[in-house]
């Protein structure tokens, strides 16, 4: 609904065959909330947020791209670090809770700028 409002196109996408994970549904689908509605903030005007599973060498990678104005160069190292926000009103606490749950699945967030505009993050989580 939060898309539809903001005038965001989304779309997902999965590989047919993946790794089967062993992990706390409920806290990962709360990290991949956290990390849209990261992406929804940078696109207050609209764009588009894609979001694909494929396999991935340790299991499987669940990317959120964002078609939005990307990270500041010099934030890149401090996003996910609790209480860090670039957002005014922001807690800086989004980021860090879908970080914590990677960590606590064995997996992890990798962040990065997209090349020609936008956003990536990345969540890597290991096969059972």
């Amino acid at each position: 609904a939060r898309c539809k409002r903001q005038g965001v196109r989304f779309s997902a996408s999965s590989a047919p065959a993946l790794k089967k994970l062993s992990i706390d549904r409920a806290l990962v689908l709360e990290a991949l909330l956290q990390l849209g509605l990261n992406a929804l903030e940078a696109m207050p005007a609209g764009g588009t947020l894609e979001l694909a599973a494929a396999p991935h060498a340790a299991g499987v990678e669940i990317e959120l791209r964002d078609s939005g104005s990307g990270a500041a160069p010099e934030h890149l190292r401090e996003l996910g670090v609790p209480f860090f926000t670039t957002k005014p009103g922001g807690v800086g606490l989004g980021l860090a809770i879908a970080r914590r749950i990677a960590v606590a699945h064995g997996g992890r967030i990798e962040l990065s700028n997209r090349p020609g505009g936008g956003f990536s993050a990345r969540m890597i989580l290991p096969a059972a």
